[in-house]
């Protein structure tokens, strides 16, 4: 729940940024760029993290680690992309539920295909039921933010950005059973997260479809934390996923986010009553869907 929080905080800081410098791949480039030097720093001081990049790169050698398990960092990106182009448009509220709905229908997705080797669980008139709830949370709080049509894109990315959250779940947690400890997964990530992004904001800059504002002086310093929110959110995802499954932390993960983006549109006075409907209601969703897994025994 706690990352949850982190998340939502994360998707306010970026689509701040972005709007502030007038460019979403830009900012999501720059949420990446600082995550990967927290990470570099962090493998430089703790020996464990060392090991376990070591472990990474001789799985990868030896081929068993797939090439493709190295590509949760394209999903990230898409993840802290669509923040930095929907949040100032659409508010956190709009874009983390539209995202939660994402990160249900990939949830399922994995969990009914085993993805990668995550624990697999069939799917159910419960996660069906649940998946529909918290559509119809989007479309509360979408009447209730008084979206207009065109609109209706940046939702669209929300959701897939969702999606592509709950895919690198699984894809994070393939990497952690061969580097047997959390920062090298996280440190993988941001640096193929990064390289995609800079690549992306260097063409899309001279394609000329952005045209990016200078950046933010020290007197907005906090416009620059939402790499190393998103560390830890790796991180802790990386630690637990194997234990929880991707359902059950996609459970907890999907509280915090709600109640971080409630949070932070009461605070910018952009609540209605729909929206304060719509957020329980998505998460009454992902309860409902995870009805079947409380109910099996040594669940």
């Amino acid at each position: 729940m706690a990352v949850g929080i982190c998340s939502a905080t994360q998707a306010r800081v970026n689509g701040s940024l972005g709007a502030s410098i007038a460019s979403g791949v830009h900012a999501a480039t720059i949420s990446f760029l600082v995550g990967l030097l927290v990470l570099i720093l962090i493998t430089l001081l703790v020996p464990s993290a060392k090991r376990g990049l070591g472990s990474v790169v001789r799985a990868v050698r030896t081929r068993h680690l797939p090439w493709y398990g190295l590509g949760g960092g394209v999903l990230g990106a898409v993840f802290v992309l669509a923040q930095g182009v929907a949040v100032p448009t659409l508010g956190v509220a709009m874009f983390m539920t539209s995202m939660v709905l994402g990160q249900l229908l990939g949830s399922l997705l994995v969990d009914a295909t085993g993805f990668l080797g995550a624990p697999k669980r069939n799917l159910s008139v419960f996660r069906v039921a649940g998946a529909i709830l918290t559509g119809i949370a989007v479309v509360v709080i979408g009447l209730g933010t008084e979206l207009t049509l065109a609109a209706l894109p940046l939702l669209v990315l929300g959701v897939f950005a969702g999606a592509c959250v709950s895919l690198q779940m699984a894809v994070t947690g393939l990497v952690n059973v061969h580097s047997g400890e959390a920062v090298a997964p996280g440190l993988i990530n941001f640096f193929v997260g990064a390289v995609v992004l800079a690549l992306a904001a260097v063409l899309a800059q001279a394609a000329g479809w952005v045209a990016p504002a200078p950046l933010p002086g020290a007197d907005e310093w906090y416009l620059y934390v939402g790499g190393a929110l998103g560390v830890l959110y790796l991180i802790v995802v990386a630690a637990v996923v194997r234990h929880l499954g991707v359902f059950l932390l996609t459970l907890s993960v999907v509280a915090g986010q709600l109640i971080g983006a409630l949070l932070f549109d009461l605070a910018a006075g952009h609540v209605s009553i729909l929206v304060l409907v719509g957020v329980p209601l998505a998460f009454l969703g992902i309860v409902v869907a995870n009805l079947s897994t409380f109910r099996r025994p040594g669940n």
